[in-house]
């Protein structure tokens, strides 16, 4: 387990007019923004993640002592637990939990941000990173859920004056802190499968109104087609979108489904451009209007309900397009479905 200091943002997914970077030291008043800005966009599934880490001379040649992680001989250590820690620009002294990545690699060096990522601000160049994991790992927490205050400053044992604080101590402030952070993710992973298995009773609730076993057995066999997709729909899609859900990045392909744009109707609604290939969770979320997709920029929307989940994490994320444009989703397919999402309104 390791924690990192960084600025204040609600969503860490860029500096903008709404969600300004606060309580971000020195380099974020004198710049306006900081590398942290990024940490919980995902790119190609995963996250990047920024933090400065403490020393003299220039930012980006400092490193992350991850001998302490038990790396002596290495540059990278994976499995870390990393927690993300910030400073309420409201709340007077005091240091919060704001998310983490789970089985995170941590790097002794600044490394280069993914090409093509965009990470940048202005006129500065991309923002590199010292820590990565997959995105389903990560945790940005909502800022009503932002609990978790940590010892900083109180004595031996708590955090000091750095960014980068390895709670390596036995004392019983550091001891307790740690068992608390590990209690917070393990509810938390316990909330999200709640919510998640409510969404799934939701959708299976149309089975269960039914009138009789016919009607049952025939809007079932209808479900499935709709959810897996005639195998030559599929199929297609798979090729499409070259093996890879359109939202998660997810290429494990038995977890893939050919999702319907406008509800299955036979075989004319089995066109490539009527299709999203979806992980099977977000083809559920999609069917139920959950989550869509903002015609006007191809990125997705998350329905409120689903912004204290990690679905969170694919809120304003683009689309992975197919490269032929006859593949590519019907402009109109997709405002269909926005337009019935009534809490886009």
């Amino acid at each position: 387990m390791i924690f990192f200091n960084i600025g204040w943002m609600n969503y860490y997914r860029g500096n903008t007019d709404e969600d300004p970077i606060k309580k971000g030291g020195q380099y974020v008043d004198e710049n306006g923004h900081g590398y942290e800005i990024w940490n919980f966009l995902p790119f190609n599934g995963r996250m990047y993640g920024y933090v400065q880490p403490g020393g003299k001379g220039d930012y980006l040649s400092r490193s992350i002592n991850i001998d302490k992680l038990g790396a002596p001989k290495q540059n990278s250590v994976d499995n870390v637990l990393s927690v993300w820690l910030a400073s309420h620009p409201e709340k007077k002294g005091g240091t919060w939990v704001i998310g983490w990545y789970e089985n995170s690699t941590v790097y002794r060096t600044y490394q280069e941000a993914p090409i093509d990522s965009n990470r940048n601000f202005g006129d500065s160049k991309d923002f590199g990173y010292w820590v990565t994991a997959k995105e389903e790992d990560c945790v940005c927490l909502p800022v009503d859920e932002r609990t978790l205050q940590a010892p900083r400053n109180e004595g031996k044992g708590s955090i000091g004056q750095s960014n980068v604080w390895y709670a390596p101590s036995q004392e019983k402030i550091t001891i307790e802190f740690r068992e608390k952070v590990e209690k917070l993710i393990s509810q938390y992973r316990a909330s999200e499968v709640v919510q998640l298995v409510g969404i799934r009773q939701k959708y299976d609730q149309d089975f269960s109104d039914s009138d009789t076993l016919e009607d049952a057995t025939e809007r079932m066999l209808v479900s499935i087609v709709r959810r897996q997709g005639q195998p030559q729909f599929r199929e297609r899609l798979i090729k499409a979108y070259k093996g890879k859900c359109a939202i998660s990045g997810s290429d494990v392909e038995k977890a893939l489904e050919a999702a319907h744009i406008i509800p299955y109707d036979g075989k004319k609604t089995n066109n490539t451009s009527n299709g999203l290939l979806l992980r099977a969770d977000l083809h559920t979320l999609f069917d139920l209007k959950l989550i869509t997709i903002d015609p006007s920029t191809m990125k997705v929307l998350i329905s409120p309900e689903l912004m204290k989940t990690q679905c969170r994490a694919f809120w304003q994320k683009k689309i992975m397009l197919p490269d032929n444009m006859d593949d590519q989703p019907d402009p109109e397919a997709i405002r269909n479905h926005y337009e019935k999402c009534t809490w886009t309104k």
